[in-house]
């Protein structure tokens, strides 16, 4: 859905995503950038259960994916 401003007329896109969903998507990407990817790995599993339509469940488990092949790799 979208929201139109009575000062500019712009628009915007509401994003339906749940706060705990993007807090934890974030976490996990930080902690991957650093290298901490059983943090990462965590945090994005926190997200996946968290995500409430397709998208963000696709989204939550392609980052979940690509953290387990680093840890695999690094092992």
């Amino acid at each position: 859905s979208s929201v139109t401003s009575d000062i500019t007329g712009e628009q915007a896109v509401v994003v339906p995503y749940d706060s705990q969903y993007l807090l934890n998507l974030q976490a996990g990407r930080e902690y991957a950038a650093n290298g901490r990817y059983e943090l990462a790995r965590e945090h994005f599993l926190l997200a996946l259960a968290s995500s409430r339509n397709r998208q963000t469940r696709n989204l939550a488990a392609q980052e979940l994916a690509s953290v387990d092949l680093m840890i695999q790799t690094l092992r």
